[in-house]
This record gives C-alpha cells, sequence and structure tokens, in this order.
C-alpha cells in the first residue's frame, strides 16, 4: 500500500497538482476572456474545414479573411437589422402590456374552460396595474440596456479577432498543444482534441441547423396566416430556439401577443402553427442531426444549459452544452475507455 502511495505522491506529480489549483483560481478571475476564447474556439471548430478548402486554393490568411467577412456581412446585413427591429418591437409591446392584457380579456369574455369563465378569472387578478409597474421599469432602464449591448459588442469584437487567429494559425497552435505532451502521449493528446473539436463544431452546426430550421417554418406558417409580422416573429423563434424548452415557450408567448386583438379562432391557428413546428423538430429533425454530428444525450444538454446560467449567466446558456460535449470526450477518453480497457483491446486488434 505504502509504496503504490509513493507512486503517486512524487515531487513531480504535486508540483503538477498545484500547478492546476493555481491554474484554476487564476481562471476564475478571467472567467469572461476565458469564456471569449471557448466562443471563438468552438466557432473555428465550424469554420475551419472551409477554410481549410478554400486554403488549397489561396493563402491561408486571405482564406481566413474571406470566410470571416463573408460571416460579418451576414451579420451586419441580416441578423443585425432583425435583432435590432425585433428589440425595438419587444419594446414596444412591453409599453403596450396593459393594452394587451385589456384585449385578451376582451377575446376571452365568452370562453369557459372546465366549466370556469377565463375572462371573469383574468379580471379577479386585475393584471394591469401589474403590467404597467412592467412597462415602466423596463422603459427606465434603457441605460442599462445600452450598457449590456455595449459589453456585448466589445466582447464580439474581441472574440472575432481570437476566432481569426485561431483559425489563421491553426497548424502552429496545435502544434504548440502537442509540446505541452511528452512523447508518448503526444498522438493521444492531438487524438483527444480532434475529437473535441468535431463534437464541438458538430453540436454548433446542428445548432444552426434546428435554429434555421425553426425560424424559415415558423415564419412560413404565419406568413400563410397573412401575420404582418411573420418574419420578426420567425427569426425571434429561431433565435430562441437555442434554448430548449424555455426558449419555444418563450417565442410562442411572443408570437401571441402580437395578435391579442385577432379573433379567438386565429389565435388557436396560430399556436398550433407554433406547436406543428415544435413537433417536426423534436421528432424528424433533432434527432438526425444532432445524431450525426454529435453524440450527447438531451438530458445532459439541458443540465448543461441550467447549470451554465446558473453560475455563467447568459454566456453559460450559449456556451454550456459545448462545454459539456467538451467534458463528456475528457471523461470518455481518459476515464471511461482505460477502464474498460478498450483502448488495450483497440492496440491488440491492430
Amino acid at each position: 500500500m505504502d509504496r503504490n502511495v509513493n507512486k503517486y505522491f512524487t515531487t513531480k506529480n504535486i508540483i503538477f497538482f498545484i500547478m492546476i489549483v493555481l491554474f484554476l483560481v487564476f481562471l476564475n478571475h478571467i472567467v469572461d476572456i476565458a469564456l471569449m476564447f471557448f466562443a471563438a474556439f468552438i466557432l473555428s471548430a465550424v469554420l475551419i474545414p472551409f477554410i481549410d478548402k478554400l486554403s488549397l486554393k489561396m493563402p491561408r490568411t486571405l482564406a481566413t479573411s474571406i470566410i470571416l467577412l463573408t460571416g460579418l456581412l451576414i451579420v451586419l446585413l441580416i441578423i443585425v437589422p432583425l435583432v435590432i427591429f425585433s428589440v425595438k418591437q419587444g419594446i414596444l409591446a412591453i409599453e403596450n402590456l396593459p393594452q394587451i392584457v385589456k384585449d385578451i380579456q376582451t377575446n376571452f369574455s365568452n370562453f369557459t374552460l372546465f366549466g370556469y369563465d377565463v375572462s371573469s378569472v383574468l379580471s379577479e387578478y386585475n393584471l394591469i396595474p401589474y403590467t404597467e409597474d412592467i412597462a415602466t421599469n423596463v422603459i427606465g432602464k434603457s441605460v442599462s440596456l445600452t450598457k449590456i449591448l455595449i459589453n456585448t459588442l466589445t466582447a464580439l469584437i474581441a472574440t472575432s479577432i481570437m476566432l481569426f487567429y485561431i483559425c489563421c494559425d491553426k497548424q502552429v497552435l496545435v502544434d504548440r498543444f502537442a509540446k505541452l505532451f511528452p512523447e508518448k502521449v503526444k498522438g493521444k493528446a492531438i487524438s483527444i482534441l480532434n475529437s473535441i473539436i468535431q463534437k464541438a463544431g458538430g453540436f454548433v452546426f446542428a445548432q444552426m441547423v434546428a435554429m434555421i430550421f425553426v425560424g424559415v417554418l415558423t415564419g412560413l406558417g404565419l406568413f400563410i396566416l397573412k401575420n404582418p409580422n411573420a418574419v420578426i416573429l420567425g427569426f425571434v423563434s429561431g433565435v430562441f430556439d437555442i434554448v430548449p424548452v424555455i426558449g419555444p415557450a418563450f417565442a410562442v408567448v411572443i408570437g401571441l401577443l402580437t395578435i391579442t386583438k385577432a379573433s379567438f379562432g386565429y389565435i388557436l391557428i396560430t399556436f398550433a402553427v407554433y406547436m406543428i413546428v415544435q413537433v417536426l423538430e423534436n421528432q424528424f429533425l433533432r434527432p438526425v442531426v444532432y445524431g450525426k454530428f454529435m453524440n450527447i444525450h438531451p438530458l445532459a444538454i439541458i443540465m448543461s444549459l441550467l447549470i451554465g446560467a446558473k453560475f455563467l449567466g447568459f454566456w453559460g446558456v450559449l456556451l454550456g452544452p459545448p462545454i459539456a460535449s467538451v467534458l463528456s470526450i475528457l471523461i470518455d477518453e481518459l476515464y471511461i475507455k482505460p477502464i474498460n480497457g478498450e483502448e488495450t483491446n483497440t492496440e491488440n486488434k491492430e
């Protein structure tokens, strides 16, 4: 027993453990910068395959610049205007929240549910004073919203710079990473890194496909219903789809709040459009897309979102699932496979 203990409590291992602890403490103080770097790393996992193909025909720096500029143009010309318009519509809806509640009460004036008059229940609770307080608070905090937008823009610029250098100097960074490990485990370390890049990039690509699917189908369905805000509501539904369960629920609420003056039948049909899109996504798209690009259980994704939101806020919601996919690879490669002898079996087969 003493020999086994002494085997692991060597000076080298103790120093290594102390360095890890110090690194984690230091990381806690620069968590925002670390998250921006991780976001750039995840995005690079999606873009690098395209850059690799394009760099066969031109210098890698030029290929990287073309890909990133194309993405920047898409953001500036399409996504940013939609975001600005959506925010304006959201603020307008909050300002008109008391009137929206009145419209809802009017629409439900002759509607009963399980024997209860819905209109009388809504009138009994008198939600209008609460909605007026919400509208006042949101409008009063517009300065805070401006600060958030400025900080977000700064973070995006910093992340974009990191992304450029990661994509441009990919091989240099991989070689530097390999030098951190002894010769006999360099191959293993690079293999794990490639697995992380593949799975993390796969998650981002799968999520983008799902968001586009939801956004396009929702917008198309609402356009068929002649909803004047079909494009914006489709965009909002696609963006909110990044957060499972909670995001789609918010998108439905926003969509219904924009048509409170419509007939009750039209509201039901609109609700059905949202539900049909969600069923198509969850039953047909997600199993195919997520099963092809990554192997992580939906429960793990939900847990990563909740934990990420708890400790890292907005960044945690966005980066929680990729972080979970990275951790799953590390656990699988460094613990599960070794204790089950899968690596040994593979070597014997070879």
